[in-house]
């Protein structure tokens, strides 16, 4: 999404907020620094920040995982670091742990301006959905959309073009 933002020509910046294990930031080059060290004032954001010279995307890695605390985001700071970015981007994404093995993601929410569930198909149980919207709380007004993450493509051929079901060695016929 955020690749596709800037590509289109939308100053983007993408903010690896998995400062757990984040891998986004390295997928996309980013510097060794990061969130964690720029939310903790050991660097400045624009020392901090990668930029894709194809598509102009801005990253922000999570910086090294062995000096973040988690459990310390000092939510006014990445409130005021939100506030920065969005003053010199017209996007900013931000990439944040899973929910339910790590929780503790209710600063970002409080910062975001909305947030985007990913589920992965297959993969994630439906009640794990439902405790991870739960633990939320009051921060699940916030989401907007689902994404569903690693769909099979066998599970496409069940659907034709405008959403009909078709079920297995069943053939459609139109009434004349």
């Amino acid at each position: 999404f955020a690749l596709a933002a800037a590509d289109i020509g939308l100053r983007t910046l993408l903010i690896d907020g998995d400062i757990y294990a984040g891998k986004t930031g390295l997928v996309f080059g980013a510097k060794k620094a990061g969130l964690a060290d720029v939310l903790g004032e050991q660097i400045s954001l624009r020392q901090a920040l990668a930029k894709d010279p194809v598509t102009g995307l801005c990253v922000l890695g999570a910086g090294d995982p062995s000096r973040a605390q988690p459990e310390h985001i000092d939510a006014a700071r990445l409130e005021s670091l939100l506030q920065e970015c969005r003053e010199e981007f017209d996007l900013v994404v931000l990439d944040t742990p899973a929910i339910l093995p790590v929780g503790g993601i209710t600063p970002y929410l409080k910062s975001a301006d909305c947030a985007v569930l990913i589920v992965e198909w297959n993969g994630t149980p439906r009640q794990a959905v439902s405790e991870a919207v739960d633990m939320l709380d009051i921060e699940a007004e916030k989401i907007t959309g689902l994404v569903l993450n690693k769909v099979s493509p066998q599970w496409f051929r069940l659907f034709r073009y405008g959403g009909r079901y078709l079920e297995s060695g069943s053939t459609s016929s139109a009434a004349a």
